[in-house]
């Protein structure tokens, strides 16, 4: 039995097509959604219907990740997102969203344990107590790994989306239950620069935090923008003396974060 594992999809359907098509080709049996499949590439009931389409022809287990949450507080009014802030985003997400979509991600789990050949899986967005299972299956950190720790199998299939591993593509695994548990890890090459073109055609190029631009420069080098640029602006923030909650940070401190996160990442990248 060989399971496809997908996580951090973040809109980029192309990617998500791309993974989908050579994992088929690959004779895998089912699928393993680790979540966080919408927000900041606006094609979110694209890669909803996607999902939905696969989980009708395999045998699927599909959690939810952060991203959902955030949209689903939206929808029940527990947050408030503001206009110009890095939320701006999800705003864009939730307002392209068909109510169908929306319903569909509320039905999801944070975790799902389950069995295949005896062994027991846990899968979630990110990292859980899970002690009591033979194999782990998280994404969030858009970084691929496999390892053993103490008897137990951790899996991250990385980012469909937006890969930050230092690679360009996008990145899934996939788990063989033989008589013995075997990952496979692949980057799969997609047409990244009509991404970008769609990213730029889109509402997101108008947001005042510059995400349009982060996600951009991820996809076009597969490298962490996002942590490094949340990380540089809270500091510029901080030391200019605004309060560093993301809502309420001047447009200027996203402009001179964007440029000091380039900086820093071509540094660590030489």
């Amino acid at each position: 039995m060989k399971y496809a594992c997908f996580s951090d999809i973040h809109g980029n359907i192309e990617a998500f097509k791309a993974c989908y098509e050579d994992a088929i080709k690959k004779e895998v049996n089912g699928f393993i959604f680790c979540g966080d499949y919408i927000t900041d590439i606006l094609r979110a009931n694209e890669v909803i219907s996607l999902v939905n389409e696969i989980s009708s022809k395999y045998e699927c287990y599909i959690v939810k990740g952060n991203r959902e949450d955030e949209i689903l507080k939206y929808s029940n009014h527990e947050v408030n997102y503001i206009i110009g802030s890095n939320e701006e985003s999800f705003l864009l997400t939730y307002y392209q969203l068909f109510k169908t979509n929306i319903d569909f991600i509320s039905q999801l789990k944070t975790q799902q344990v389950f069995s295949i050949n005896n062994l027991t899986i846990s899968l979630s967005h990110m990292l859980s107590d899970s002690s009591d299972a033979d194999i782990i299956i998280t994404g969030h950190t858009h970084i691929q790994s496999s390892m053993y720790d103490n008897g137990i199998l951790y899996v991250n299939p990385g980012s469909i989306g937006l890969n930050n591993d230092g690679r360009v593509g996008a990145t899934y695994s996939i788990i063989n239950f033989g008589k013995l548990v075997e990952v496979e890890e692949y980057i799969v090459n997609y047409d990244v620069d009509s991404v970008i073109c769609d990213v730029k055609n889109s509402l997101l190029s108008g947001i005042t935090c510059c995400w349009d631009q982060v996600i951009i420069n991820t996809l076009e080098q597969g490298l962490p923008y996002s942590t490094v640029f949340i990380q540089v602006m809270n500091n510029i923030a901080k030391n200019n003396g605004y309060d560093t909650s993301l809502d309420y940070i001047p447009k200027k401190i996203w402009q001179e974060a964007l440029s000091y996160t380039k900086k820093v990442i071509n540094t660590n990248g030489d």
